[in-house]
């Protein structure tokens, strides 16, 4: 679904789940859409590629063309969810 606006093909995201071979969990983007995308007073937008822990597991960033990105645990400790996160940014997940 669309993370805010209408239900646009435009405004919509997408989500996957991982875990086959280990901790599971769910990474999604979207358009920001103009979204102040702060967590705990700090803009995780001013840093594009750069993962900023939302909650006690869960890490969002941004790539430099407009996408948000999360990535959260079904399972994960916060460790595997901030290596993962890392890992999925060096294979491409902030171009």
């Amino acid at each position: 679904p669309p993370r805010g606006h209408d239900a646009r093909a435009a405004n919509r995201g997408i989500a996957f789940e991982s875990g086959r071979r280990g901790p599971a969990y769910s990474l999604s983007e979207w358009p920001r859409q103009g979204f102040h995308t702060a967590v705990g007073g700090r803009d995780a937008t001013a840093t594009p590629c750069t993962p900023v822990p939302y909650s006690r597991s869960g890490v969002v960033w941004t790539t430099p063309h407009g996408l948000v990105m999360t990535l959260q645990p079904d399972g994960a400790t916060a460790t595997a969810i901030r290596t993962a996160a890392r890992a999925l940014i060096a294979h491409g997940a902030c171009r």
